[in-house]
């Protein structure tokens, strides 16, 4: 299943910027490629969903554990989907 960061790590400088060591731990940080996986965007659409149901029931935990089920299910009919 592909699960490719779609959404690349935001990185808000506050002081000098142009600080040898700020620019170096900035790239330090990028080139880690982290960021938010299309998975994780996945469950937290589904969960932003379910948190605005006002009838919704679970504990957090299971709501978390729903959605990335939800996501998973996504993930892989995308992935059908591209196979065809």
């Amino acid at each position: 299943m592909k699960n490719d960061n779609v959404f690349p790590p935001t990185i808000v400088v506050m002081g000098d910027s142009h600080n040898k060591e700020t620019r170096e731990k900035l790239r330090e940080i990028l080139a880690e490629g982290k960021g938010l996986s299309m998975r994780d965007w996945f469950a937290g659409q589904y969960l932003a969903g379910l948190a605005a149901n006002d009838k919704a029931i679970g504990t957090p935990f299971e709501w978390a554990q729903e959605a990335y089920a939800q996501a998973d299910a996504m993930l892989a009919e995308r992935e059908r989907g591209e196979k065809k």
